[in-house]
C-alpha cells in the first residue's frame, strides 16, 4: 500500500495551493468569473455573456431568499454593501411548467457604467432559478410587462427568444419563451434567511 509521510503531504498541499493561486490570478486577469467555492467553471454559451457577467460579478453580489416555489433575489454593491435592487421575484408554476418572472427591477440603470448589466442579471437569475428547482429543457419562461419595456429591454436579450404572446388589459404584454439550459456556474449566489416580502 502506498503511503506518504505528514511532511511529504504538507509539501504536496503547499504545491496545490500555489497552483490554485496562480490559476485564480490568471482567471482574474482574463475576466473569467469563478464561483466563490470552486466547483464549476463553465462559461456561458454566448460571447456577450462571457464579457458582461464577469463585469457584473466584480461589482455586485447576489443573495436570495427561498420560500416554497418562490425566490426573491437581492443585489448589493460589493464595496458599499448597499442594496440597489428594488424587486426581483421569480416563482415556479408547476402546473404550467414555467418560470414566472413576477418582478424584475434590479435598479442597475441608476448605477454608473452599467450598460447591459441588467441583461447579465436577468440571464444569471433565470439559470440560477432553474438549477435550484432542477428544471429541464422545455420549461417555459413567462412574464408580464408594458409593451414599451418589452421593446426597449426584453426583446433585446439575445440569449433568450422572448416574444409577445398577446396584449391584455391595462396595456400589458404577456411575454413567453422556452427555457434552454446553459451550464453556467451560479454558486456565487448565496442563500440568506428571512421570509419573502408579500405586497398587499
Amino acid at each position: 500500500m502506498f503511503r506518504i509521510s505528514c511532511f511529504e503531504f504538507q509539501i504536496y498541499k503547499k504545491q496545490i495551493n500555489q497552483e490554485n493561486l496562480l490559476f485564480q490570478e490568471f482567471v482574474y486577469e482574463n475576466d473569467v468569473a469563478l464561483p466563490n467555492g470552486g466547483g464549476e467553471t463553465t462559461l456561458p454559451l454566448s460571447k456577450f455573456m462571457q464579457e458582461k457577467l464577469p463585469v457584473f460579478l466584480r461589482r455586485y453580489e447576489i443573495s436570495y431568499c427561498k420560500e416554497d416555489d418562490c425566490i426573491e433575489y437581492f443585489i448589493r454593491d460589493k464595496i458599499t454593501h448597499e442594496q440597489i435592487s428594488y424587486a426581483l421575484v421569480l416563482s415556479l408554476n408547476r402546473f404550467a411548467k414555467q418560470i414566472n418572472v413576477g418582478r424584475f427591477c434590479p435598479g442597475l440603470y441608476k448605477q454608473p457604467h452599467c450598460k447591459y448589466l441588467s441583461a447579465a442579471c436577468f440571464y444569471l437569475l433565470i439559470h440560477h432559478f432553474a438549477k435550484i428547482y432542477h428544471l429541464s429543457e422545455g420549461y417555459g419562461i413567462y412574464l408580464e410587462t408594458k409593451p414599451a419595456t418589452y421593446k426597449k429591454f426584453f426583446s433585446m436579450l439575445k440569449d433568450f427568444n422572448l416574444k409577445v404572446k398577446r396584449i391584455i388589459l391595462c396595456n400589458t404584454a404577456e411575454v413567453c419563451d422556452v427555457y434552454h439550459q446553459d451550464n453556467i456556474d451560479t454558486s456565487m449566489i448565496v442563500r440568506i434567511g428571512g421570509r419573502l416580502k408579500v405586497e398587499g
